[in-house]
């Protein structure tokens, strides 16, 4: 069994996917339906009132097959992933039933429609390869248990849940979990596997989610894994936390909504807006700090009741809501974490130092910016672009054009490496010292994003910056920075200043080669050529040189970093 053929796994990449801060979006209804989403497949059997899954397959009967098919053709389409990327959203959570896998995983009802789902997974298959394309992960939801984990028809049931009393439903389960996972765990932009949604908080839940991760691990030990709080956040946020030590990294999901109430429950927009922010914000908060940051609102609405409105505009009542729910999730997942390994090393270390090392010894330093380039490109590709740019038109400067015969386009150099000029130009000074503070600027713009930080926040875990050599200007640069804007306009204050460092004494080489040839002296030391025309010559050498050492020294040396009200008090460490 497979799920289809992706691109060759790519664990730096998936690591991006996997620990950035996720905004997303449920495709619902396509491999778990639910009869007020799927309306038009449940239209023409109102009169049987279907409402799980199964309920709808005994009411299509031998046209089943064909129906589902088609249905999965026409659910979603590419055009789709790239609004939600135009968006803004990085994320989706499938959810999908667990007879997706197939007729040697169905049981009851499904057994008697097996055959439906032989072509179930290639549909999911192409549901995370169009994802892929647009950057966007994917968590496979398994929205759906043997038997029915919840008493609501979305988890394949109608009826009671039978799942937690019956051992052949939970042996069934966890053998599912470990085909999913099986699948899952080598696709570059899965996220991970959400085991259960919205389970009932049944005495046996915690026993049964350590048989259920014992299973997964079996099949991959970094694939993270999301767990239902069970109506219960606090209770398994502190369970999430516990099994995270033995099973890696677990993420908690809790559900919001504010529809199901009591009527005398059903407030104004006003004061659910305050019970937000005064009661369900802290108690988000708490779960989160709990949970080290690992947790997730996997569904959320703004539908209210009609007792919410009292006469307002619907419409402008529940956009208003929606948006005080976006400002609180957003400021209470602020602080998730990449990846549990980093925890300790920034939060509880007593001392980080940043260090920045001095230029390397041969050309093949270059190999490292590839690196970087290729397995963070999704982060790095704008930034490594912006400076390139840079560079180029600083290289053509008639001030600079003289040292960069070969320009300076790093980018082109590193994504197409047949453009890249020969040994000899590479390992020259004035090249290697500023790609040199560009991988350096790489590797903390690659820290504060998959640490999911700002710049600034991120400085703040460091006690001290040090140096080698004329990296002390990255140094001093990396102490200085607060948001990612600033970020970019520093980068390019670096990069200008080790240009000129590094060139300035091949422009001095120059100038002393060009003063020789106009002395021209012979074997006695006597000039031969020491004429007014010699003589104006060499005037004209030293004034273009004047000249040339000014234009770029305003440009990038000492006057302009006094200028520079923003770095000022720092222009000491960084003064040519």
């Amino acid at each position: 069994m497979q799920l289809g053929t992706f691109a060759t796994f790519d664990p730096a990449k998936a690591q991006v996917f996997r620990f950035r801060k996720l905004y997303g979006v449920n495709l619902g209804s396509m491999f778990c339906l639910e009869p007020w989403i799927a309306t038009e497949l449940y239209k023409d059997y109102q009169q049987h009132s279907p409402e799980a899954e199964c309920d709808l397959l005994e009411c299509m009967g031998d046209e089943a097959c064909e129906k589902m098919e088609a249905h999965w053709n026409s659910w979603l389409q590419r055009a789709d992933f790239e609004k939600m990327a135009s968006m803004g959203i990085n994320s989706v959570r499938l959810p999908v039933g667990y007879w997706v896998l197939g007729r040697h995983f169905t049981m009851g009802k499904y057994a008697s429609y097996k055959g439906v789902y032989d072509n179930a997974l290639s549909h999911i298959s192409r549901i995370i390869s169009w994802a892929a394309e647009f950057d966007i992960g994917v968590l496979i939801d398994i929205h759906a248990l043997p038997g029915g984990q919840n008493n609501d028809s979305h988890s394949g049931t109608t009826g009671t849940a039978c799942f937690y009393d019956n051992p052949e439903f939970q042996h069934l389960a966890i053998k599912c979990y470990g085909v999913f996972a099986h699948l899952l765990a080598n696709i570059t932009n899965v996220i991970g596997l959400q085991i259960i949604n919205e389970p009932l908080d049944h005495p046996q839940l915690g026993d049964f989610y350590k048989q259920a991760l014992s299973e997964i691990r079996l099949q991959t030990t970094d694939l993270p894994i999301y767990i239902g709080d069970a109506w219960n956040l606090t209770k398994y946020a502190k369970i999430a936390k516990e099994l995270s030590q033995q099973f890696g990294f677990i993420v908690v999901d809790t559900h919001r909504y504010w529809v199901f109430r009591p009527q005398k429950q059903q407030y104004r927009v006003d004061r659910l807006t305050k019970e937000l922010w005064e009661t369900t914000f802290p108690e988000l908060s708490q779960a989160s700090h709990e949970a080290s940051g690992n947790l997730v609102i996997g569904e959320y609405s703004s539908v209210l009741a009609n007792g919410s409105f009292d006469g307002e505009d619907p419409a402008e009542c529940m956009g208003k809501f929606a948006r005080e729910q976006l400002k609180a999730f957003d400021q209470f997942t602020m602080e998730i974490t990449y990846t549990k390994s980093l925890q300790p090393a920034l939060l509880s270390s007593n001392f980080l130092l940043a260090v920045f090392g001095g230029q390397p010894s041969s050309a093949d330093y270059t190999d490292e910016a590839k690196w970087l380039l290729n397995m963070h490109a999704p982060l790095l590709t704008d930034f490594v672009s912006s400076m390139s740019n840079f560079l180029e038109t600083q290289s053509q400067d008639k001030n600079f054009s003289q040292v960069y015969g070969c320009g300076f386009d790093v980018f082109s150099w590193l994504v197409r490496p047949r453009s890249m000029p020969d040994y000899d130009y590479i390992a020259l000074v004035p090249v290697k010292m500023p790609v040199t503070g560009l991988i350096q600027l790489m590797q903390v713009m690659v820290l504060f994003k998959t640490l999911n930080v700002s710049p600034g926040k991120l400085l703040r875990f460091f006690e001290a910056a040090t140096e080698h050599s004329q990296e002390m200007v990255t140094a001093v640069a990396f102490s200085m920075m607060s948001d990612e804007q600033s970020f970019y306009r520093i980068g390019f204050k670096v990069l200008g200043i080790l240009m000129l460092t590094s060139a300035t004494p091949c422009i001095n080489m120059w100038k002393q080669n060009a003063l020789d040839e106009a002395y021209d002296s012979d074997d006695s030391g006597v000039e031969v050529a020491n004429t007014p025309a010699s003589r104006a010559q060499i005037r004209d050498i030293e004034n273009a040189y004047l000249h040339q050492k000014k234009e770029l020294q305003d440009t990038w040396g000492n006057k302009f970093w006094k200028q520079d009200a923003e770095i000022s008090p720092l222009r000491g460490s960084l003064a040519v």
